[in-house]
């Protein structure tokens, strides 16, 4: 199982002291020019309070970073590098939002998760910032399929009359698949539905075309990047690719599917039914074609409106409409 915990700054752009930043920005290694006019644009605001008739003071702001622009990102970005020091599970940072996430399987991995909350409410007081409490959410999440499959197996067993049968006896019994086949099953259809537009989700968001067309299979084969981490291999993204990648062009129509949810037909099947369409206006004079009848057949099965097909001795002729509609 995995812990997941979700951390918020409380008004994060607005409390960043300008005094601590220009500490960070010189630690960073900012040039000399660089650095004073990036501590000339914070420093050169002013603000005062307006009700009604009655003006302040302009006081001097001293701390915040603008917003809407493109140098208060990258400041609050260095103001915030050094959040994940000495943190010992998974951190992710974007903006002003933290996630940190890690295995959970005993209280050892509990406290370990704890240290790490705590590092992070030390620091934000270490430089005056606070988290948002209200905003902070917990998450679990099992991640270990095999976790899932105790709990099926435990309760596929107490059943009556399945206490001295296998788990795989049970499950074809109960026409139950696995958890692992459907789960295959689950991402197969939503990797097709995300490709093929059925879903209201932008494809390029979840997946990237291989440019590499070449290879056998299917032409919708998906390009898979690598990994570092053993937690994004289990994302959905990641885990479908090889299957998806794997199933073979010759049993897979990926048009049909799409084409039968909207009520369509393949461009064969109406190519088909056009050229019985123009056979039957021939045969019972609704157009000026004659249509030649095959004498040679009429003892064997079927109707008795056989139509002499023609040889061709090269393959061109195979595309004709009489010789495509026999």
């Amino acid at each position: 199982m995995y812990g997941f915990v979700f951390l918020d700054l409380a008004k994060a752009f607005d409390k960043v002291p300008h005094k601590r930043l220009m500490e960070k920005v010189a630690n960073h290694g900012i040039g000399r020019k660089l650095y004073k006019l990036i501590k000339g644009r914070l420093g050169s605001r002013k603000q005062r309070v307006c009700i009604k008739a009655f003006v302040s003071s302009w006081q001097a702001v001293l701390s915040r970073v603008p917003q809407g622009s493109v140098l208060g990102p990258v400041l609050f970005s260095i103001y915030t590098n050094d959040l994940d020091e000495d943190i010992r599970n998974f951190i992710l940072k974007f903006a002003d939002d933290t996630k940190v996430f890690g295995k959970v399987m005993d209280d050892k991995d509990k406290c370990k998760l704890q240290e790490d909350l705590n590092k992070l409410v030390s620091w934000a007081q270490r430089w005056k910032m606070e988290f948002n409490v209200t905003k902070c959410k917990v998450m679990h999440k099992v991640k270990d399929i095999d976790a899932f499959v105790r709990v099926q197996r435990r309760f596929t067993k107490r059943l009556p009359g399945f206490n001295n049968s296998t788990y795989a006896e049970r499950l074809s019994r109960l026409n139950l698949p696995t958890l692992e086949l459907r789960r295959l099953h689950s991402d197969l259809t939503w990797c097709y539905k995300v490709l093929f537009g059925c879903v209201d989700m932008h494809s390029d968001e979840f997946f990237v075309l291989s440019p590499n067309l070449q290879t056998s299979g299917h032409h919708y084969k998906l390009f898979k990047q690598r990994s570092n981490t053993r937690v994004r291999s289990s994302f959905f993204t990641e885990r479908v690719i090889n299957i998806w990648n794997s199933l073979p062009s010759d049993t897979v129509n990926f048009s049909s599917p799409r084409l039968l949810r909207l009520g369509l037909w393949t461009l064969e099947e109406r190519r088909s039914r056009c050229d019985l369409i123009e056979v039957f206006k021939m045969f019972y004079g609704y157009t000026e074609i004659d249509i030649t009848l095959d004498g040679n057949d009429t003892g064997l099965r079927g109707h008795c409106k056989k139509i002499c097909k023609p040889r061709f001795n090269t393959d061109i002729g195979k595309y004709f409409f009489l010789k495509s509609s026999h």
